[in-house]
Formats: C-alpha cells, sequence, structure tokens
C-alpha cells in the first residue's frame, strides 16, 4: 500500500498545476511556449504534448481527488475516486513518453533510459499491488461470510 501511496504522491508533484510543484508538465510547456530564443522548438511538438495531457483529463483529475482527499487529508466522507491499477500503469505509460518529448524537445536530441538495476519487464509492481488488493478483499470477504455462519 505505501508504493500505491507514493505512486500517487509523485504523479501529482508532476501532473498538478501549481505555482510549488515547479518541475511540473505544465509549467515546463508554458516556459518552453514563453522562450523565443530557441528558435528550434516547434510549437506543434508542444501542441500534440498539450493534447495528450488533455486526453487524460478525466483521470487526472480522479489521480489529484485520490491524493487530496485520501492520501494527504483523508476525508472519509468522500466518495472513492476508483482507479484501477491498468488506468495507472497506462497512465504512467503515457507520460514516461511526454516526458520523454520534451527532453527531445529541449534538448534537440533523442532520449532512451535503461538503468541497468530496473528493467520494465522485470517490474511487476502493478501485478504486484492488484494481487494485494484482491488477497486483502477475499480476506475480508472470508471473515464476512464465516461471521454470518456463526450468526445462523
Amino acid at each position: 500500500m505505501a508504493l500505491f501511496r507514493n505512486c500517487i504522491i509523485e504523479l501529482c508533484k508532476i501532473i498538478k498545476g501549481s505555482k510549488n510543484n515547479y518541475f511540473n508538465i505544465f509549467s515546463i510547456i508554458k516556459s518552453l511556449k514563453k522562450r523565443t530564443d530557441l528558435n528550434e522548438i516547434d510549437l506543434t511538438e508542444l501542441n500534440n504534448i498539450e493534447s495528450k495531457i488533455k486526453e487524460t483529463t478525466d483521470l487526472t483529475e480522479r489521480i489529484i481527488n485520490l491524493r487530496n482527499d485520501f492520501i494527504a487529508h483523508t476525508k472519509l466522507e468522500k466518495e472513492d475516486p476508483e482507479i484501477t491499477f491498468d488506468e495507472l500503469d497506462k497512465y504512467i505509460l503515457n507520460f514516461e513518453e511526454i516526458i520523454k518529448s520534451l527532453f527531445s524537445i529541449i534538448n534537440n536530441s533523442h532520449f532512451e533510459y535503461s538503468p541497468i538495476l530496473f528493467k520494465r519487464d522485470r517490474f511487476h509492481i502493478i501485478s504486484i499491488l492488484a494481487k494485494d488488493k484482491t488477497d486483502r478483499l477475499m480476506s475480508i470477504s472470508d471473515k464476512l461470510n464465516s461471521r454470518k455462519k456463526i450468526e445462523r
């Protein structure tokens, strides 16, 4: 659960447009558009990146609500935003591509990052988190069913 919590917090730092987060996607794009000294920057590429971000607005808002309401400020009366692990995985991959595109635009070069210790095909955190959630739900269901049998 701590990995999921940290994942949501770190994603919010990247995607939430606020004055406190200087290294979020929106401030980077905004500053690139203002840079008139960089003639090589193609505004159509930046507009394409912005449209990719806008395609995920619904999930972005749910992630921010999850962070604000449940992780940072524990409001119990709010409705759970229901984010699946598959949605989160696709979202992270989408933002990886956006960050690579921004790097390519800024540095006028291709970006490919392959760390020695981290290999995506060996990294199964999403499936681990999904299995853990399933196991917890089954455990709760089993306990409730055993209580019902005792009461009868």
